[in-house]
C-alpha cells in the first residue's frame, strides 16, 4: 500500500496491484471485463541511469563517447544528434526498444495469451543510428528512425514523413 496526501481532501491510501506487465491501472474510460485488468508494459519501468548518461554525454568529447554513455540511458526515446568538432556528425536513437514477437497494434493487447510479451530488449548498439552519412547531414523530424526492413519494431506513432522530406529537400 502507498500513502499520499491530495491537497484539500487529506491522506489518502491506496494498494498498488503489479502483474507480469506492470503496474494494474484503474481507469475512467472503461472498465476491463469481468476476470480481467489492465496494465501497462513501459521500458520506463526498467531500471535506467538517465541522468548519469545525460551528464556523461554532455562532457563527452568525441562521438564514440556519446554513444557509449547512451548504452545506459533507458527511457524515454531520444533522437539524438551529434556533431563534432572533429567534423563528424551523426544520428542516433537512445533509449531501450523492446523486442516483440510481432508487431503491436495500437489497441489493448490481452496479455493473459503471452502473444505480446516482449522477447527481451534490442541491444543497444542496434539501435537504429546515421554516422558520418555521404550526404553531409542529419536530418530528425519525428519521423520513423529506420527503414521499414529494420528488424526490430519501433511502434507505429511517428510523425508523416513530410517534414523529414521537406528538410532534406533544403539541405541537398
Amino acid at each position: 500500500a502507498e500513502t499520499f496526501t491530495i491537497k484539500g481532501e487529506g491522506t489518502h491510501t491506496r494498494e498498488l496491484k503489479i502483474s507480469q506487465h506492470g503496474p494494474i491501472l484503474e481507469t475512467i474510460y472503461g472498465q476491463a471485463p469481468q476476470d480481467h485488468c489492465f496494465s501497462i508494459c513501459w521500458t520506463g519501468h526498467l531500471p535506467g541511469r538517465e541522468i548519469d548518461t545525460l551528464l556523461a554525454m554532455w562532457k563527452g568529447q568525441t562521438l564514440e563517447e556519446a554513444m557509449q554513455c547512451m548504452e545506459h540511458h533507458v527511457c524515454p526515446n531520444f533522437n539524438i544528434t551529434y556533431a563534432g568538432a572533429d567534423g563528424r556528425i551523426a544520428y542516433f536513437l537512445s533509449g531501450v526498444i523492446p523486442k516483440r514477437k510481432k508487431d503491436t497494434p495500437l489497441r489493448p493487447l490481452e496479455g493473459w495469451t503471452g502473444e505480446w510479451d516482449w522477447d527481451g530488449v534490442v541491444p543497444t548498439n542496434q539501435n537504429p543510428r546515421l554516422i558520418d552519412p555521404e550526404c553531409g547531414f542529419c536530418v530528425t523530424a519525428n519521423n520513423r528512425p529506420a527503414p521499414f526492413d529494420y528488424p526490430y519494431e519501433l511502434g507505429n506513432t511517428f510523425e508523416p514523413p513530410d517534414r523529414y522530406n521537406r528538410l532534406t529537400e533544403l539541405l541537398k
